[in-house]
């Protein structure tokens, strides 16, 4: 009986470790397979800025780049209103953000204030079936520090 007690409190705190650590976890990126090169630098986005084949979009909220402005040459969409820019009519998204809709295989750099989100607009966009995504992981906290070097 003892064993018994001891192997299921060993399963559940186990999973709850596990759970927990899931729930709570910030993606880290560097060393994991093939996620390198969804990461791109401050000398990246020097070169991207101006890039027409680049659509950078900034999810902050709107509140947030009206405080601090944005990355030349990238257009807001708030992370919430993402899924639903990207899967709009052309010409909705045209007359909304200025620019041409994106397709399957337009490089979409997400951006956000430290990454975070930029990063969860990157999985948001992949699974909508773009396949050219990456995410400035300094974002605009490394962006405004180096601007100009």
């Amino acid at each position: 009986m003892n064993l018994v007690c001891l192997f299921l409190q060993q399963v559940i705190l186990t999973s709850f470790k596990y759970i927990n650590c899931h729930l709570n976890a910030t993606p880290h990126l560097h060393g994991m397979d093939g996620m390198d090169d969804k990461v791109v630098t401050y000398s990246d986005m020097k070169r991207l800025v101006n890039d027409r084949n680049a659509l950078i979009i900034d999810v902050r909220e709107v509140k947030e780049v009206k405080e601090t402005g944005l990355i030349e040459n990238s257009i807001n969409i708030p992370l919430s209103l993402l899924r639903s820019a990207l899967t709009s009519p052309k010409n909705e998204f045209k007359r909304t953000y200025q620019r041409e809709a994106p397709n399957e295989n337009t490089l979409l750099v997400f951006t956000c204030k430290s990454g975070n989100r930029a990063l969860k607009a990157l999985h948001e966009a992949e699974s909508l079936g773009f396949k050219k995504c990456r995410y400035y992981k300094g974002s605009w906290n490394e962006w405004s520090q180096k601007k100009g070097s």
